[in-house]
C-alpha cells in the first residue's frame, strides 16, 4: 500500500533494509533455524506416529480376519446343530403321528373287572 508521501521506491528500500537487518541479526538467523529444527523434529514425530499407526491397523486386520473365520467356524457349527434338532423333532413328530395313527391292540389278559 502506497500512501501520498511514500514512493515506491522509498518502500523497496525500507523492505530490503528491513530483511538485511533481520537476517543478518545472529537472534533472527538463529530464531529461524530453531524454527526449522523445531519443525523438523515435529515432522519426525508425526511420521513416527503415522508408522505406528500403519502397524496397528496391519495388527486390526489380521486380528479382524482371524475373527471372522472363527465366527463362520461357529456359525457352521451352530446351522449344523440346528439341523440335527429339526431332524430330531420331525422324527419325534413322524413317530407319534405313527403311533397315533396305529394304536397298540389291548391285550387279552388286562381285565377290566
Amino acid at each position: 500500500m502506497v500512501t501520498d508521501n511514500v514512493s515506491t521506491e522509498d518502500l523497496k528500500r525500507k523492505f530490503y533494509e528491513t530483511g538485511i537487518l533481520y537476517f543478518s541479526n545472529p537472534i533472527g538467523i538463529n530464531n529461524l533455524l530453531k524454527r526449522f529444527d523445531l519443525i523438523e523434529t515435529r515432522l519426525e514425530t508425526l511420521n513416527g506416529q503415522l508408522s505406528a499407526l500403519n502397524k496397528n491397523l496391519t495388527k486390526a486386520s489380521e486380528s479382524s480376519g482371524t475373527l471372522a473365520k472363527a465366527l463362520n467356524k461357529i456359525t457352521i457349527a451352530a446351522v449344523v446343530i440346528a439341523f440335527l434338532g429339526v431332524l430330531i423333532g420331525g422324527g419325534s413328530l413322524a413317530f407319534n403321528i405313527y403311533k397315533y395313527r396305529n394304536p397298540e391292540p389291548v391285550s387279552s389278559t388286562t381285565s377290566l373287572e
